[in-house]
């Protein structure tokens, strides 16, 4: 699911549309697995391209938000 924006290779409001939706149709591992991977992705990138870095974070959180409401769900 990473894929970059061609245009400016920041996050967009359209990237965060399309990781929201994904994360909704998820699997609860399939959704650790995403979050696990942009995560490593994001450390990869370091300081070598931080506008990446930024983007992957970016989907990490994304992802690490519908795990939170998720747990909060089951706790209601």
């Amino acid at each position: 699911m990473n894929h970059v924006s061609t245009t400016t290779n920041r996050a967009t409001a359209e990237d965060f549309n399309r990781w929201t939706e994904y994360a909704r149709k998820c699997s609860d591992s399939q959704l650790e697995y995403a979050r696990s991977d942009a995560e490593k992705a994001s450390i990869a990138m370091g300081e070598w391209n931080p506008v990446k870095r930024d983007y992957y974070i970016d989907e990490y959180l994304t992802y690490a938000q519908e795990q939170r409401t998720r747990r909060l769900n089951r706790q209601r």
